[in-house]
């Protein structure tokens, strides 16, 4: 597991950029996306409390795994409601489009939420 912060977050997404760089550009493009929105969303929007943020990320590129782990209160995307993307742009509520898509990426996605951490698995 790799840990991120708001500090090395960009150092961090070049990272995984140059790791996913030899896989197929479609792979690839999804791999990028969702661990930007999900590291992004963990960031802005997790409820730490007083806690020190801890935030990791781990990709395995073998069985295309991405893993994030955070000790933000608990937080389900699953159970997050999808936007209604029938309306138009000015009718919808902002936010929950990334939500939405990393979604539709993924083959799957497993929650848990272990020993005060939130734990996504993200199988592409």
């Amino acid at each position: 597991m790799i840990p991120i912060s708001a500090e090395n977050l960009q150092e961090s997404l070049i990272n995984i950029e140059r790791d996913v760089k030899h896989l197929d550009q479609k792979l690839s493009h999804k791999i990028m996306f969702i661990a930007e929105e999900i590291i992004t969303n963990i960031i802005r929007h997790g409820d730490f409390g007083t806690n020190e943020k801890q935030i990791s990320f781990n990709l395995d590129i073998k069985n295309n795994i991405l893993t994030f782990r955070d000790n933000a209160k608990e937080f389900n995307m699953l159970t997050h409601p999808d936007p209604d993307i029938t309306l138009d742009i000015k009718e919808r509520v902002p936010g929950g489009l990334g939500i939405y898509l990393t979604k539709k990426y993924a083959k799957s996605i497993k929650y848990s939420y272990e020993n005060g951490f939130n734990i996504l698995k993200v199988y592409i």
